[in-house]
């Protein structure tokens, strides 16, 4: 595309016609910005006014598009779109992840939850630890009396940066709509409950605080109550995904919906820390039924 301008004498009014070509725009996007392993990325691209655009590590491409991409270390993607007038340039960095921990609980029933795939033993305390057991390759606290919570945790080698996993709900003996599960990263050497970030999530919605000593229950700096769902998850044994990612001060919570909630807060970063923990809150009289399927936790690949 280019645009002609005439220019003119004084004298004799000749124009001479002036072309000017403009210049290329480059925009490139990667999403998710941060794969599991096996995961891949979708890099999406536009350009405009350029003959020829290329990205780096994949050669070249067509002015506007996307394609998967599967890096096995952090790789910033370069597109520069280039015409005779001159060259824009955008970039995108993706972040592959590395397993410290993925256990899908698939051993045989027992009491407790014995030790992980990669060879960590789970800890387990709070009121309802006696009955936190493995059932049907299913984390579970099969209490009998009310407001019994569970604590299953990881103390491990490097701090995750991403904990989560997946979880299904069953009706309750009562209303079966109150059940909770948690996620929580820690800098305390066991677990304290004294330092940590606290993910909360029930069949509604998620609700992210923070705690430090006795000063509990902080929401963030830049968050206030809850974040409720597209809908109301249901309590049919339906398996529903749960991440929460922390990246300084910055907590990316991706939702059982498919949506996303983000807050930051200057403690996020003081109080996350290695030790991991996957929380059961059940009360057998009224609430929906939390299982744990599958806890998980990555680091950032080397």
């Amino acid at each position: 595309m280019c645009f002609i301008l005439s220019a003119c004498s004084s004298g004799d009014h000749n124009t001479a016609p002036v072309l000017i070509q403009p210049t290329p725009t480059a925009t490139l996007t990667v999403s998710p910005s941060m794969i599991e392993p096996g995961q891949s990325a979708t890099l999406r691209w536009s350009s405009t006014s350029a003959t020829n655009v290329t990205i780096s590590g994949i050669g070249t491409v067509q002015p506007s598009g996307q394609q998967s991409v599967e890096p096995t270390t952090t790789t910033t993607y370069m597109l520069t779109a280039t015409d005779s007038s001159g060259s824009a340039r955008a970039t995108a960095t993706e972040t592959p992840l590395t397993t410290i921990v993925s256990d899908n609980f698939d051993r045989a029933d027992q009491q407790g939850l014995g030790v992980t795939p990669q060879g960590q033993t789970w800890m387990i305390t709070g009121s309802g630890y006696q009955t936190v057991a493995i059932e049907s390759h299913q984390y579970v606290d099969g209490v009998s009396g009310v407001n019994n919570t569970s604590y299953a945790g990881l103390q491990m080698a490097q701090q995750p940066i991403r904990i989560g996993g997946k979880f299904s709900l069953s009706p309750g003996q009562g209303n079966a709509s109150h059940g909770e599960f948690a996620l929580i990263s820690s800098n305390d050497t066991g677990i304290q409950l004294k330092n940590m970030v606290h993910l909360n999530s029930s069949m509604f919605e998620v609700g992210l605080t923070w705690w430090q000593g006795s000063n509990q229950y902080n929401q963030p700096a830049s968050c206030t109550g809850t974040a409720g769902y597209s809908s109301p998850l249901l309590l049919d044994g339906t398996t529903y995904s749960i991440e929460m990612t922390i990246v300084g001060n910055t907590v990316t919570v991706d939702k059982p919906d498919g949506t996303q909630y983000i807050c930051t807060d200057p403690h996020f970063s003081q109080l996350a820390g290695t030790l991991g923990i996957w929380e059961l809150d059940y009360n057998s009289t009224s609430d929906a039924v939390p299982r744990w399927d599958e806890a998980d936790a990555y680091v950032v690949a080397p």
